[in-house]
């Protein structure tokens, strides 16, 4: 039985086995336990980041996001990118950030990871995803807030707060 280690770290740490890398549950574990989780049987997954921890490589013109599309979202959010939702990326959907409908592309600089509630209730309220300097932050509807000022989810990633 293959079990799933979803974990991000620096190539440092990959080839060091030291520091803290950080799992889909947001947990920091040393990256020596997670390489030992591994057995050894490592199924990497490129996604060229960068400073501000935007994908620059990596993209797919089908309308579903693919299972590697969807762990590059996981290293990047976290989990729900809604403002305060504490709800971990394993029970996240990969939401396109601009429809697909709109776009034609499966482009996973252009997702985000979203509960099921907000994904579905959020919107429906007027607010809308965005990408601002490599991260989704929401953008509130006038009747909440009339300036429309973007908010950041920053629970799932306080090493990275705005």
């Amino acid at each position: 039985m293959t079990a799933t280690i979803i974990a991000t770290m620096t190539t440092d740490q990959y080839l060091s086995g030291d520091g803290l890398a950080r799992t889909s549950h947001g947990a920091q574990v040393p990256a020596s336990d997670v390489l030992t989780w591994a057995g050894g049987d490592y199924r990497l997954l490129l996604a060229v980041l960068d400073t501000v921890q935007g994908v620059t490589h990596y993209s797919s013109t089908r309308r579903l996001f693919s299972e590697n599309q969807r762990l590059v979202r996981h290293a990047i959010d976290g989990g729900c990118t809604f403002p305060d939702c504490p709800t971990p990326a394993l029970w996240c959907e990969v939401d396109h950030t601009i429809d697909y409908a709109e776009s034609g592309t499966t482009d996973v600089r252009l997702a985000g990871l979203a509960c099921d509630y907000d994904n579905r209730e959020r919107k429906k309220q007027g607010w809308r995803p965005v990408h601002i300097q490599g991260r989704v932050a929401w953008i509130p509807p006038r009747w909440i807030d009339p300036e429309q000022t973007p908010r950041f989810n920053n629970l799932h990633r306080p090493d990275d707060l705005r």
